[in-house]
Order: structure tokens, then sequence, then C-alpha cells
């Protein structure tokens, strides 16, 4: 029978060997160099095997395995691989015929035990199964309820065992499995140390951000997360990289540009400098007519007042032509009373002077 000692490989191998049929070239490398430096990924509690325990099933009469390292099977043909993964099966799903039971044995069990110290029991008996769940017995919904809690579905591990069911798995496929199976966590300060080694020219203000972006999201990664986010990255990069193509043609002269003369340099100063001046007088002429504007829309303005004005003298008639001769006549008239009336008094002044003057002389 394969012992423990026997089965047991490096962590750091296997995982290597197993992320290099993964497209996932990020994910290979943190797993690669977290295992190298001894910084081992978190692995989900409650859903680890612990231990394995197998007594008159097939050919393995008894066996105590230890599974907290075990990562791979390997032996010769009839050393019991199969039997151990169908004692496994057994275990997760009760499936198994009265075949299973050890040659002259009454019954075959198996014990898997998780690290968080539960266990879950079947004995296969000739004529009945028995399940258990941390020593009390257990009916198949509470014991699927149990598998459950432990993101293990026995449907699925039943496919999971089955060799052709490998085969018929694409590479996408079985990319998309190696994620789900493997629930492993990275601390974000692994990812920068990755990424440092992967790119040479980071520097410490670039470390320094790239650590403070990723606290933001979250402080431990999955694989998962990882690949979701490289494919995301992978399709901005490619959408960056077409519109670059658009603009390349755009950004690239046909021709190399002609070197200038100082004298060509010079002219074209001097041609800026007349459009400048064009310019400056062409806004001169724009602010006069801007005036000129105003001003002609004040006068007609005014003039509408004039005519609005006029039109309320429309009652108004002309006079006669006899009021307007005699009218003039009585003007000459009085014209000419007033020239008399002033006659008369520059006469009277005159008079009044004269006697002034009498008066004093006889005084």
């Amino acid at each position: 029978m394969v012992t423990n000692s026997m089965t047991e490989l490096k962590t750091n191998q296997f995982f290597c060997r197993s992320f290099f049929i993964i497209d996932c070239e990020l994910a290979y490398y943190l797993c690669k160099y977290s295992f190298n430096d001894e910084r081992r990924i978190r692995i989900m509690d409650n859903s680890t095997i612990t231990t394995i325990s197998i007594r008159n099933f097939k050919g393995i009469e008894d066996l105590q395995l230890n599974a907290k390292k075990l990562n791979a099977i390997i032996g010769k043909c009839g050393s019991g691989k199969s039997s151990l993964l169908d004692a496994i099966r057994f275990a997760l799903t009760g499936k198994a015929g009265k075949e299973v039971i050890r040659k002259g044995c009454r019954e075959a069990s198996v014990v898997l035990r998780f690290s968080d110290n539960s266990t879950i029991e079947r004995i296969r008996r000739t004529s009945e199964n028995i399940s258990k769940c941390n020593g009390k017995s257990s009916t198949k919904r509470s014991l699927d309820e149990f598998l459950t809690a432990r993101n293990m579905n026995p449907c699925w591990i039943e496919s999971l065992c089955s060799v052709d069911w490998f085969a018929g798995l694409s590479s996408k496929d079985l990319n998309n499995f190696f994620m789900t199976i493997l629930p492993l966590r990275a601390k974000a300060e692994t990812v920068v140390e990755l990424v440092a080694q992967l790119d040479k020219d980071l520097t410490e203000k670039k470390e320094k951000y790239l650590m403070e972006e990723i606290l933001k999201k979250q402080e431990i990664f999955s694989f998962n997360d990882l690949a979701n986010g490289y494919n995301t990255a992978y399709t901005v990069r490619q959408e960056l990289k077409r519109k670059y193509n658009e603009m390349l043609p755009r950004c690239t002269f046909n021709e190399t540009v002609p070197a200038k003369t100082r004298e060509d340099i010079e002219k074209e100063l001097n041609n800026i400098s007349q459009v400048e001046a064009a310019e400056k007088e062409y806004s001169k002429r724009l602010k006069e007519y801007a005036s000129s504007k105003k001003q002609h829309d004040l006068a007609i303005k005014r003039l509408d007042e004039m005519k609005k004005e006029l039109d309320t003298y429309s009652s108004c008639k002309k006079p006669k032509e006899e009021t307007k001769t005699q009218a003039e006549a009585d003007r000459k008239l009085f014209q000419v009373h007033i020239k008399r009336t002033n006659e008369y008094i520059g006469t009277i002044n005159s008079t009044l002077d004269l006697l002034k003057k009498n008066l004093g002389q006889s005084g």
C-alpha cells in the first residue's frame, strides 16, 4: 500500500506544475514565489481534509493517512491508488456497492476528518449503509448540508472522481476548475513583491502607490480575483493598443519636414506680425462699427418717438389765408404804434431834461 511518505511532494513543486496549464502567468508566478519564500497562501480551513481513516475497504485493511500535505498519489498498478480514491468518494457521496467490503469482513468504513476537527463517516455493510456526522447518525439531507457548508457538492464530487470527466474538459474549463478547487489567498504585500520581481523598473514611489491602490480593494486576493484582474487588464490593454494603432497614421508625416533657413523663419515671423497688426486693426474697426451701430439704433428710436409725437398734432388744421393776412397787418400796425410811442417817449424825455436844466439855472 502507498504510504504518506511516498505520496507527499513539496507543495511549491506541485503547484508550480499545476499552474503551467493555467493561462494566467501572474497566478503561476505568485504561487511559485509565495511558496519558495515560505509565505503560505491561506486555504479555507473548514474544507481541508486532514486525516483519512480506512478499514476493510477493498484491498485496504487498515490505513491512517495524514492528508495535511498530501498533494498527489503515485505508485505502481495494483498498489491501491484507485481504492484510496474510491474510499474518499464513498465517504463524500455514500455511493458504494457491497463488493467494496474486504473479503472475510462484515463491513467497510471510511472516516474523513477536517481541519475544524469535524468528521464524516460512512460504513458499508452487506445489507445497509450507515452515515455519521461528528460521530452521530445522520440523514442524507444533513450530510449534504454538512458538505455544502464546506463548498463540497456530492454530485460535483462524483463527477470529479471520474477520469472521463477530466479528459473531456477544455483548456478553459480546466482553468476554471483549478480556480474553483484551489480557494487560495495571497496578501497584498505578496502581490506587490511579485510585481517588483516581474517589473524591474518598479520604483519605491510606484510600489507605495500600488500598495495603497490594492489595499483600497481588499487585503487578501484569491487566484480567481487575480485571473479576473489579469483578464480585465488584458482587455483594456488590447483596447488601448487598438486606439494607438488607429491614431498612429494620423501622427506620422508622409515626408520628412524640410529644414528652414533663418531668412524663412524671419519672413514667417514678419508675416505673423502683419497678421497680428491686421487683427488689431480689425478689432478697432469692429469696435467703431459697434459704436456707430449703437448710435444708429438710438437715432432710429428717437425718430420713432418724434413720429409718434407728430401724430398727436394730426387733428390741428391750417389757418385760413385771410386770417393770416389780417394777423400780419395787425402786427405791422402794432409795430407802427410801438415806434410812435417810443418817439413820443423820447420827445418827453428831452423836454424833461431841458426843464431840469432851466430850473437849475434859475435857482
